[in-house]
């Protein structure tokens, strides 16, 4: 049995992975001092921003 990803699968994992290195890594040390001060864990105008961009993405709701 081939468990290997797809071209699309493939395609998908590169697309996340380039979306969490240029979003979110660059904001790990702001989120670990701002941890537990924000329902979401993220100040809220920043959390719409990370939505938004991952609803553009196609990532909102997988």
């Amino acid at each position: 049995m081939d468990f290997s990803l797809t071209d699309e699968q493939k395609m998908i994992q590169q697309t996340v992975r380039r979306f969490v290195d240029r979003e979110l890594m660059p904001l790990e040390s702001e989120l670990l001092q701002s941890e537990g001060k924000y329902p979401t864990g993220v100040e809220p105008g920043l959390y719409q921003t990370l939505q938004m961009k991952a609803k553009e993405m196609g990532f909102w709701g997988i």
